[in-house]
């Protein structure tokens, strides 16, 4: 799928001399549409950075290999991530490019929850399309994809002037909202507008609307390069390392973790329940948990848990309370769901929980009355609070070139695309890929590394055996 730089000829330029950086892998390689597969008509034109910014270009031969480590059984090599293939491409700026910067005419969406690092991705988008290229009109669209019908909500023109500085605000400028795709509404915008590239940013079934914009472009001969760029604190987006916004959500889920463990360790018998967004996955009840040195208990979707029986989560409270007098438990939204029941779905089809905060709460207060214990609950919940606060500095980095690799890829051509963190590189894939037919969401491995960093430190492990977790509770006690 590769296209030769030695085949193309530049409207701005005689013809090109020969890739001086052919590919010296032969590995096998994630193929990315393009638009120049769809139109092999389509002229080529000088990157115009060549000429301001002495950008370091990258060769189409340019490539992330999938395997970084391996064991000696070949058991889950701890960082291959597609079976088929050897290597994905890796993201950055090309010496062609298949726009003419001015003519280009741009949309920006934000659609689903908020995240930190939305205006941060936003202002980046739009300085590197007015900045390094030189663009057109770039539409933001307000309030998501029901923005795209007009008559409601005027979009916004958006210059570096007006987005200047908004990194520093929670939330996005442009609003957003879950559902409305209406495919006449955004075609019709696309076409009326002249738009050649769009930039969808959001979650999974962002990606998904995305990439059925891409399809009803390339069903009606549109020459639209559609780019996602992965948003969600819940780090659940399969093959990228990590999502932007996940490290200022884990930042502030901690400032609730410190305030629970002070209020637990003031009273006799205080436990500190803190429960965290994490709709399928506990990544950022993990990530919270090792970077906090009060957690005893975590509680994740990905490992169910016993609450009666000796080994049973109501006991092991019970004996950690006798020994250290307050106890901290942090559990992701979705966790302990075997207990409760699913409340339904919402406007993208995920599933709704029960408030299982206010649940474990009740449980453990019943359980106390049963016993004729004494304690006391301190509930916190965050909820929306770790998700609409502005990125911290090492997410708005990620925010930056993240924006900066989804403008190159669509003036490279490539379409039905998104970019991501790979093994500490950016990449370019296929939407497809990611959250396809057959995709898996990303969640925290048992046996993974962070999370056993994690359990080291806690006290209560529902997934061992009942001998292993005794001992390990008896070494915890030494």
């Amino acid at each position: 799928f590769f296209r030769s730089s030695a085949l193309h000829f530049s409207p701005a330029a005689p013809a090109m001399s020969p890739d001086s950086n052919p590919p010296r892998s032969k590995a096998t390689v994630v193929p990315v549409a393009r638009l120049q597969d769809k139109f092999p008509e389509l002229p080529e034109y000088d990157n115009p950075m060549t000429y301001h910014s002495g950008a370091e270009f990258r060769s189409e031969g340019e490539l992330i290999h999938q395997t970084i480590t391996e064991n000696a059984h070949n058991k889950d090599p701890s960082r291959h991530k597609f079976d088929e293939y050897d290597a994905v491409l890796r993201a950055g700026p090309k010496e062609k490019i298949c726009f003419d910067p001015p003519t280009v005419n741009a949309a920006i969406v934000t659609t689903g929850g908020l995240c930190p690092g939305l205006n941060s991705v936003i202002e980046e988008v739009v300085r590197c399309m007015k900045v390094n290229y030189g663009a057109g009109t770039i539409y933001g669209i307000r309030y998501g994809f029901r923005g795209f019908g007009g008559d409601e909500y005027e979009p916004l023109e958006l210059t570096t002037l007006n987005t200047l500085n908004i990194h520093i605000k929670g939330g996005t400028i442009l609003g957003t909202c879950r559902g409305h795709f209406n495919e006449d509404n955004i075609m019709g915008f696309i076409e009326s507008k002249s738009i050649s590239q769009v930039y969808v940013i959001g979650g999974d079934g962002s990606h998904r609307a995305a990439l059925k914009i891409n399809s009803l472009c390339e069903a009606k001969g549109t020459r639209c390069a559609v780019i996602g760029i992965p948003k969600t604190i819940d780090n659940d987006i399969p093959f990228f390392d990590k999502t932007f916004g996940f490290d200022t959500a884990v930042m502030e889920a901690a400032k609730y973790i410190d305030c629970a463990f002070t209020e637990a360790s003031s009273v006799v018998n205080g436990v500190g329940l803190v429960k965290l967004m994490g709709r399928d996955a506990g990544f950022v009840c993990r990530n919270a948990a090792l970077s906090s040195n009060v957690v005893n208990a975590c509680l994740i979707p990905e490992i169910p848990f016993q609450l009666d029986g000796p080994d049973g989560l109501l006991q092991w409270l019970t004996d950690h309370l006798k020994a250290n007098q307050n106890a901290v438990i942090l559990m992701a939204e979705s966790a302990g769901q075997d207990h409760m029941p699913i409340q339904g779905k919402d406007a993208t089809g995920h599933n709704v929980y029960g408030d299982v905060g206010k649940w474990m709460k009740q449980t453990i207060e019943d359980h106390w009355k049963a016993t004729g214990s004494e304690g006391k609950v301190f509930l916190f919940d965050p909820s929306y609070s770790i998700r609409s606060v502005p990125a911290n500095s090492g997410d708005n980095a990620l925010c930056i070139q993240l924006a900066q690799a989804a403008v190159h890829a669509a003036f490279a051509g490539y379409t039905g695309a998104t970019v991501g963190m790979f093994h500490g590189l950016f990449a370019v894939l296929p939407i497809e890929k990611v959250v396809g037919n057959g995709a898996k969401p990303r969640r925290v491995k048992p046996n993974g590394t962070l999370w056993q960093a994690a359990a080291m430190r806690l006290s209560f492990h529902p997934y061992l055996d009942p001998k292993r977790q005794g001992a390990l509770r008896k070494m915890q006690s030494m």
